[in-house]
């Protein structure tokens, strides 16, 4: 394998020899870096420089001459008036969320008596009528069954139910 691949050919062509290639045009490359170089690189002239030094010269007495001297303590006292400001509102609005909450639940109170009023003065048309002692269903009056007559299912955890292991 390695037979085969030490057989490569390879000559050197000096650039003043070399007349050109369909493939690969070194004008054309060069004419391309160069048109990149030109778009990246500076185009100012003498008076752009000079109106960008005349306006930052302008910018630095404006500061200097109206905002005054920079100083954090003018800086907090103005924050915290903002902070109180907002902090004060919220607990307005929550008082006032408050004071509503309020007033619907003593609405709600002062209406319940009215609903109560309401459903006592309805006739009671679907409670039943209470039953005297002589109406009553003889199931509800008579004795329990004895124990050995009773099924699983009527006993009940405290009732007597006759030992049948012994």
């Amino acid at each position: 394998m390695y037979e085969e691949n030490a057989d490569i050919k390879y000559e050197l062509i000096p650039y003043d020899g070399f007349i050109g290639s369909k493939e690969f045009d070194f004008d054309k490359a060069i004419y391309d870096l160069n048109s990149q170089i030109e778009l990246l690189s500076s185009q100012a002239d003498n008076l752009d420089y000079v109106v960008a030094i005349a306006s930052g010269i302008a910018c630095g007495l404006l500061d200097i001459l109206w905002v005054g001297e920079f100083d954090l303590a003018n800086g907090r006292s103005i924050a915290s008036d903002k902070v109180d400001a907002f902090v004060k509102k919220v607990v307005a609005d929550a008082e006032a969320k408050a004071a509503e909450e309020k007033a619907a639940a003593a609405q709600a109170t002062a209406e319940q008596p009215a609903v109560q009023q309401a459903a006592a003065e309805q006739p009671a048309k679907e409670q039943p009528a209470p039953q005297s002692a002589e109406t009553q269903p003889e199931a509800e009056n008579a004795e329990p069954a004895p124990a050995e007559s009773r099924t699983p299912a009527q006993s009940g955890p405290d009732s007597e139910q006759p030992d049948m292991l012994a």
